[in-house]
């Protein structure tokens, strides 16, 4: 998910923060079934994530966003003629959002604390744990929510990472020396 280098980072202490591009495209299905949930995860190497809140995979890796919805994250040039092929005639939607979407990456011991300040959410280790993923509020606008291993990703719109950069900025205060 990672693309390029970050574009803002902040440093505190036990918290990491960067945003940076993101290569992420999303997929609508009009009548998904079990066949065709399988064979795109044969396609893509992974088990198709049909258990709402889910993420599968790395390169590419697929997050639930909704029923018969998903957000792939990789080049639309290498997913776009794997979906249609795998789709065949069946009605799909395939849309490239990366111009329109921002990844911020929350690392370190005070991570959830930094998220609680802003997300109704319960993130909590033992709730919200790897592998999970989350459409959801923070600081009042809509976010998904990855749980990345040891970080938190969050996908924002583009139009909308500027307040939120600040909002995390203010927000981290307290961890800064």
């Amino acid at each position: 998910m990672d693309e390029a280098r970050a574009s803002w980072v902040l440093e505190a202490d036990g918290l990491s923060i960067d945003e940076r591009a993101v290569s992420v495209c999303v997929l609508r299905l009009r009548d998904p079934d079990e066949a065709l949930e399988r064979a795109l995860g044969v396609v893509f190497g992974l088990t198709w994530p049909s258990t709402p809140n889910t993420i599968a995979g790395k390169t590419p890796r697929v997050a639930w966003l909704a029923p018969r919805e998903w957000a792939l994250f990789d080049a639309a040039e290498s997913l776009e003629t794997q979906v249609a092929r795998t789709c065949g005639e069946r009605l799909h939607h395939f849309a490239d959002v990366s111009a329109g979407r921002r990844l911020f990456r929350i690392a370190g011991s005070y991570r959830r604390d930094l998220l609680a300040k802003g997300c109704s959410l319960d993130t909590h280790q033992s709730v919200f744990t790897s592998g999970r993923c989350a459409q959801t509020l923070l600081a009042q606008i809509p976010i998904l929510l990855i749980l990345d291993g040891p970080a938190f990703e969050i996908l924002v719109d583009v139009s909308l990472a500027g307040y939120l950069r600040a909002w995390l900025a203010d927000a981290a205060l307290e961890y800064q020396s």
